[in-house]
């Protein structure tokens, strides 16, 4: 039976190691302040581009384009990616995530694309750029690694977009015809989420993650 001296010296003795944690995350939200504060801003964005790009790929097999859903089904298996590492860090710093509320609009497959270009346009040119200025005095080697990262995938994810992109104005009709008829296959590196047409031989050439790393995507229609 435990009496009740025995748990107040159990309380007592656990003390100390409840001030220890509660000091190490105070620490950490005082050293990382701003890479916290980015870490959190980088995994609303990518979550929200996740489920974004799910909602595209959704409306263009509903419009019979399944090889641009399936382009879509790819970028949203990339940009969860790029969530969960960014989640993940937030966790060893002992810092959570609030995920914002969002509003997902979805056009039609043309300007869907359009939309996902400038979107990759701006994290390429803008957001993850003035990200890391941010954290770069703080030296968290694996934010800025992790967002280094993703920067070099979102420039995968342009390429491949502005192939599809260069006919979503007259043309688009006969570009996507000649998409639709030409099937693709795309790997995601689960490591850092780099997208391919073709597995690389031997390493990621953004993370240098084994091949290994690499997972086919798989087609949900």
């Amino acid at each position: 039976m435990v009496t009740k001296a025995f748990r107040i010296r159990r309380i007592v003795l656990l003390v100390p190691f409840i001030m220890l944690a509660a000091a190490l995350v105070f620490s950490a939200e005082v050293k990382y302040r701003e890479t916290i504060a980015v870490l959190r801003a980088v995994y609303n964005d990518e979550f929200m581009a996740q489920e974004r790009y799910a909602a595209f790929a959704k409306k263009a097999l509903a419009e019979g384009y399944p090889q641009i859903a399936y382009f879509f089904t790819a970028l949203s298996v990339s940009e969860g990616i790029h969530a969960r590492n960014a989640r993940n860090i937030l966790s060893e710093l002992k810092s959570g995530v609030t995920r914002e509320p969002f509003k997902i609009e979805v056009s039609t497959t043309k300007e869907n694309l359009k939309y996902a270009a400038s979107e990759e346009i701006d994290d390429i040119e803008q957001f993850l750029p003035s990200s890391l200025i941010k954290i770069t005095p703080e030296n968290h080697a694996a934010a800025i690694q992790t967002i280094t990262n993703e920067l070099q995938t979102e420039r995968l994810h342009l390429e491949l977009l502005r192939k599809i992109q260069k006919g979503t104005g007259f043309f688009f009709g006969i570009l996507a015809k000649r998409f639709e008829g030409t099937p693709q296959r795309y790997f995601v590196c689960q490591a850092c989420g780099a997208t391919t047409t073709e597995l690389p031989r031997q390493v990621c050439p953004v993370c240098k993650a084994g091949v290994a790393e690499y997972k086919a995507v798989e087609k949900n229609f």
